[in-house]
């Protein structure tokens, strides 16, 4: 009987362990959505890609890698994807291969596919332990894309946001909220 109740006791204990650090990992946040401002909760993800951000896991899902994906790709919970709101994150490491090598190539690309492009600048702090550029391309008056491209320890990121028109200020703005969270963390060594 006192082995079970030590036992017992230990799951509990564990268990209560995983609670702490569960809630250790997400955080209340205040965010301008749609002229208002709004708290959301969101969560730490930590990605084996080399990266962490904060989500608001109460809205978007990480969807299963497609086969050879070679990405992390969020959507909005149920939307898979199909989804027309989605954010990318995928890295990427090459000997002499620049951020403003990726910028470049990022504008041709979102050219080359009917995107009207503009390079644009970041707001003063957003992700300032960084290199970072920024790409924007609209196509059609409709769909919307934002790239950052970040240059990390890790290599370079390409982070992508696309969305509609009519999600620029809920989901899309809650997407970026998560870019400025983009922390790179040690990759695990495989």
């Amino acid at each position: 009987m006192r082995r079970t109740i030590i036992i017992v006791l230990a799951i509990l204990f564990g268990l209560s362990s995983l609670i702490v650090l569960a809630e250790s990992q997400k955080r209340t946040e205040t965010i301008m959505l749609e002229g208002m401002d709004e708290e959301i909760e969101t969560t730490r993800i930590e990605s084996d890609r080399g990266y962490a951000i904060w989500l608001d896991t109460s809205m978007f899902e990480l969807l299963p890698e497609g086969e050879g994906a070679g990405y992390d790709q969020y959507a909005p919970i149920g939307a898979g994807y199909g989804s027309p709101v989605r954010l990318c994150i995928h890295g990427w490491s090459a000997p002499d291969y620049t951020v403003d090598d990726a910028l470049r190539d990022t504008m041709t690309t979102l050219a080359e596919n009917g995107y009207q492009t503009y390079e644009f600048e970041l707001a003063e702090g957003f992700l300032e332990s960084y290199e970072v550029r920024g790409a924007y391309g609209i196509k059609d008056d409709e769909l919307h894309v934002v790239y950052y491209l970040i240059g990390t320890e890790n290599g370079i990121y390409y982070a992508s946001i696309e969305y509609p028109m009519e999600a620029a200020e809920g989901s899309a703005a809650r997407l970026m909220r998560a870019m400025a969270s983009f922390e790179a963390v040690p990759m695990d060594e495989e």
